[in-house]
């Protein structure tokens, strides 16, 4: 029921009163007719709503806010028209419509302006979520809409889920009822293009060590073709195909090495900032476009990351095997950016130092607290070169200074004690592509 119908049985009952009062049959009349149109609206609403049958079509796997198209079939399966119903996509969030207050403080907002902060949570919800109304549902006809959507935050979705509704006859006695529907989606972290970045794959960095030739991957001898995904070399693609095909198709070839480079990923749960932007999510965004940048040269690396009480080393033949491990990343559990982080780096160090084959270059991608910080690249200096790439906690916070660059180099690169080691600092306020292209300190050089 919404406040319209709610407003009209008040109404209603303060017609009743006035009635009861001064005795007018009239007014009874009319406080009748408006407790009918309440009654009516909500049995046509409830009707209207059921035996429809709803399909939702979407790509299975797509980038955190880049738009892609959903294309709904819905089909009315009774013997009568439906009129007026809506469905709400609220897979991706938007669940709540936003109230009055909210809108105004929308609005104030944006004439007071926005820049350099963070976007609002209705600001993040715009384009994730989206309301198609059908005028009129023959019965046992199918009409089908297409509509874009845009996921502002990765993760690993289940089902659809579709929120319908209808006014009924009036409009004034909404009935909703929310349907689950087949149509899982996954959504990768945000991919930043790097033109450099320090820890490029290199066959210099360890001896050819031949391996699985049955399995794709960067070398020399063909292995087949298949469609064109992110991350793939344009110097691969198969040109006759593709103008044969009218879209483009790379070449595979069979994979000669392992990767010569490993990241270790030691991103625990945030305390600032909001859903989507945090030190966590802007850690695993850090690390997707170090494995884009790297894909796109030909090589892919080895990842460490958290899995239960332990670590874990992962390779894949495809990046987008990389990005669905990285939109299903949780945080170590029972740990934060206050505490726990030295010792489950020594951990991830430990490990990474038994299973990654032949010392490849090693890049963290690493969240933290200022305080803690210096402690964490004093443990990474003393394992040797390295290059790290920390999102500063502090950054996300309220208050939060931007004019203490000097100050924060000066600190780490005291921690890193002269030893090796190259610094890309993330945070709030700075651009991703700026962050991962200019180094905060390198030492040791």
């Amino acid at each position: 029921m919404n406040r319209r119908a709610l407003v009209q049985i008040l109404v209603a009952f303060a017609l009743l009163f006035i009635a009861a009062t001064i005795r007018s049959g009239w007014l009874y009349l009319v406080a009748s007719v408006l407790f009918a149109m309440v009654i009516l609206a909500l049995v046509s609403g409830w009707r209207a709503t059921r035996r429809l049958t709803i399909l939702r079509e979407c790509p299975e796997e797509v980038f955190e806010g880049e738009p892609f198209d959903v294309s709904l079939h819905v089909r009315n399966d009774g013997r009568l028209s439906r009129y007026l119903v809506t469905v709400r996509d609220v897979q991706l969030g938007g669940r709540k419509k936003r109230s009055i207050l909210e809108d105004a403080r929308r609005r104030r907002e944006e004439l007071r302006g926005t820049a350099g902060r963070s976007p609002s949570t209705t600001d993040r919800d715009e384009g994730a979520s989206r309301t198609v109304t059908f005028e009129n549902l023959p019965p046992e006809q199918d009409v089908s809409v297409t509509y874009d959507l845009a996921a502002r935050r990765r993760g690993v979705y289940g089902d659809g889920e579709l929120v319908v509704s209808s006014g009924g006859i009036f409009g004034s006695g909404e009935i909703r009822r929310t349907l689950r529907v087949d149509s899982p989606l996954t959504v990768f972290p945000a991919v930043t293009f790097l033109e450099a970045f320090p820890a490029t794959p290199s066959p210099a960095a360890m001896p050819a060590e031949v391996f699985d030739w049955s399995r794709k991957g960067a070398g020399q001898d063909y292995y087949g073709v298949r469609e064109y995904a992110r991350g793939d070399s344009l110097r691969d693609v198969h040109w006759r195909l593709t103008a044969k095909q009218g879209e483009l198709i790379v070449k595979e070839y069979e994979r000669e090495m392992r990767p010569s480079t490993g990241i270790l990923l030691l991103l625990d749960a945030p305390e600032a900032g909001d859903d989507s932007f945090n030190s966590l999510e802007d850690g695993l965004r850090a690390a997707a476009s170090i494995i884009d940048f790297q894909a796109a040269r030909g090589g892919l690396p080895s990842l460490v990351i958290p899995r239960g009480g332990g670590f874990e080393l992962v390779e894949f033949d495809d990046v987008r095997g990389y990005f669905r491990h990285l939109a299903a990343y949780e945080p170590p559990a029972g740990r934060g950016p206050a505490g726990g982080l030295p010792g489950l780096l020594v951990e991830g160090m430990t490990f990474a130092g038994r299973n990654l084959p032949g010392g490849p270059e090693t890049t963290f991608v690493m969240n933290s607290s200022f305080a803690e910080a210096e402690e964490l690249i004093g443990l990474v200096a003393v394992a040797g070169p390295a290059t790290v790439v920390l999102v500063l906690e502090d950054s996300y916070a309220e208050g939060w200074s931007t004019d203490r660059s000097d100050e924060i180099a000066a600190r780490f690169a005291a921690s890193a004690s002269g030893r090796p080691l190259e610094l890309f600092l993330v945070t709030r306020e700075r651009g991703m592509a700026r962050c991962l292209t200019e180094p905060l300190i390198t030492t040791g050089a």
